[in-house]
């Protein structure tokens, strides 16, 4: 039977950071995202990862996308390369903690090949795949259970239904079911199932949690790429990351657009904006991204 939560049950799961920590206490972050035309995903997530507290994040986007990257958060090291059909692209994944894979990302030879060059040599990193990234799980879905270590996928009902060759109406009638069985057939160690009543499975607890927040806010294009990257706060700031972890990203999305709605109405909730800090402000909002990240 699965689990409901909703925040105030994660309260006491919000870790304090020492006051003499640096940005070598909380990760370095790899983000491989933004195909041509696809730049704000690549934004977004890297914004996101800022604020959710990831020591040093590093973005890998389409080379038409770094100037703009580059112009809105230069504290992000970010690199351009062809996403393309460029079958020797090369992504620099060394000595990365968590690497973030998929936010705007077009199926291609050369994403193909990012994809590829990722489970090659990713080595003990923490992987967490979204969007374009889970279309390519899909093509090869025996692939990733070579791997040894921890996956995150969050797909939404549409790429439940590719990964497991189901019509959307099936993920939606058992939504627990779906979330689990997607752990099961690509070997993750978490699972987040998003839209209304976003599913959180864990295939260690053999557990399902259900967030009990949300609503229409969330609907609009960009919410996607900011859950994926506020998931690093679990594995990076305190580098440690257990199932409240990721009930924290659950919530924190939803409360985030959720204190939009309440400012601006449902409709019209500026997601580039609430990665920024939105309407809490942003001390505020890294506070809440704190919650992410689990304690020990």
């Amino acid at each position: 039977m699965p689990q409901s939560f909703n925040f105030k049950q994660l309260q006491n799961s919000l870790p304090k950071r020492p006051k003499d920590s640096h940005k070598g206490n909380f990760g370095k972050v790899f983000i491989c995202a933004g195909s041509a035309g696809m730049g704000g995903a690549g934004i977004l997530a890297s914004e996101t990862s800022l604020f959710c507290g990831s020591g040093l994040v590093k973005l890998t986007t389409d080379k038409s996308n770094v100037k703009a990257a580059l112009s809105r958060n230069p504290e992000v090291m970010t690199a351009g390369i062809n996403m393309g059909n460029d079958i020797n692209v090369q992504i620099d994944i060394k000595d990365q903690d968590v690497i973030l894979y998929g936010p705007g990302i077009y199926k291609t030879m050369a994403t193909d090949t990012i994809f590829n060059e990722i489970l090659k040599n990713s080595n003990n990193c923490k992987l967490i795949f979204d969007a374009g990234a889970l279309h390519i799980m899909a093509s090869v879905p025996h692939i990733t259970k070579k791997l040894d270590q921890s996956i995150l996928m969050t797909p939404h009902p549409g790429e439940a239904a590719i990964l497991l060759k189901k019509s959307i109406n099936e993920i939606q009638k058992n939504r627990t079911l779906a979330a689990e069985n997607i752990s099961k057939t690509y070997k993750a160690s978490i699972v987040i199932l998003k839209g209304m009543g976003t599913v959180i499975y864990s295939a260690k607890d053999n557990e399902s949690y259900i967030c009990m927040d949300g609503g229409p806010e969330l609907a609009t294009g960009g919410t996607g790429d900011i859950l994926s990257a506020i998931a690093f706060g679990g594995y990076t700031t305190t580098n440690v990351a257990n199932t409240e972890s990721w009930n924290g990203t659950s919530w924190t999305e939803v409360n985030d657009l959720s204190t939009a709605r309440n400012a601006m109405g449902q409709a019209g909730s500026s997601v580039s904006g609430i990665s920024m800090g939105g309407s809490t402000g942003p001390d505020a909002v890294t506070e809440e991204f704190t919650a992410t990240a689990a304690v020990s």
